[in-house]
């Protein structure tokens, strides 16, 4: 595997993609683990602020991340398709986390209602108007929360509907392309069987033929014999007459 230094722009701009997104999932840990601190005895002014800040941090974190997907998935049609299932991946996971996010959002509004521990009234008054500040803007984050969720699901939804069109469209021409090639085979294979047909005939009428002149051979072996014995026997009648004529000529 090639190292990362060596990696293509777009490739390199995954992996950024990548690590944000793993900072935003680590600091939402951490700030629900602080929210569930709330309500019990280490509620205290500075667990507040400590989550104030943890809040505005992953607010800014998310909204980088945020755009940094959005102007990779305007380049996605310039990616391979392994890059393109790591890009949804991320998508996937940053929205598990964002809702994650929110949900720890409600918690920690609702546990803002009990006003942290204090020594004195004054401080609980104190913080119970902070408290008030602190869930109106928490109500209006978590708002802005859920928008920001909402436009990321349906943007990968949209993306994960028109990759899911590009498949069904190959297939439609993978299918395509195998009727024809099923038409190619059985045109090849009928245009085999004439010829087989053909072939066939040509040696039923060789051995029709071949069989016309084992019968004529027949024939003509059986004629050959016959004119052999014939000329055998004139011989013979000529030798004897021969013969004859030899004798009678000596006994003269």
């Amino acid at each position: 595997m090639r190292p990362y230094a060596d990696a293509s722009p777009l490739e390199k701009e995954i992996h950024e993609l990548e690590r944000q997104a793993f900072q935003v999932q680590t600091a939402v840990t951490k700030f629900k683990r602080m929210v569930d601190k709330l309500g019990t005895n280490q509620d205290t002014r500075d667990l507040r602020s400590k989550l104030s800040a943890s809040k505005n941090a992953v607010q800014v974190q998310a909204k980088e991340v945020m755009d940094r997907m959005v102007g990779l998935n305007q380049k996605k049609e310039d990616l391979p398709k392994r890059q393109k299932d790591r890009l949804n991946r991320a998508g996937q996971n940053f929205t598990a986390v964002l809702e994650d996010f929110q949900q720890a959002l409600k918690r920690c509004n609702d546990a803002e209602v009990v006003s942290p521990r204090s020594p004195s009234a004054a401080l609980a008054e104190e913080n119970d108007a902070q408290a008030a500040m602190e869930r109106e803007a928490l109500l209006q984050e978590q708002r802005r929360q859920e928008a920001l969720v909402l436009d990321n699901m349906v943007a990968h939804n949209e993306s994960l509907i028109e990759e899911r069109d590009q498949d069904i469209n190959a297939v439609i021409r993978d299918i395509g392309e195998l009727h024809e090639m099923f038409q190619d085979v059985a045109t090849l294979v009928h245009d085999q069987g004439t010829m087989l047909d053909d072939i066939e005939t040509n040696i039923t009428h060789a051995a029709d033929r071949v069989d016309a002149a084992n019968t004529e051979l027949g024939m003509a072996n059986k004629h050959q014999k016959s004119a052999t014995s014939k000329r055998i026997c004139l011989a013979v009648a000529l030798a004897i007459v021969i013969a004859l004529v030899l004798m009678a000529v000596m006994l003269r």
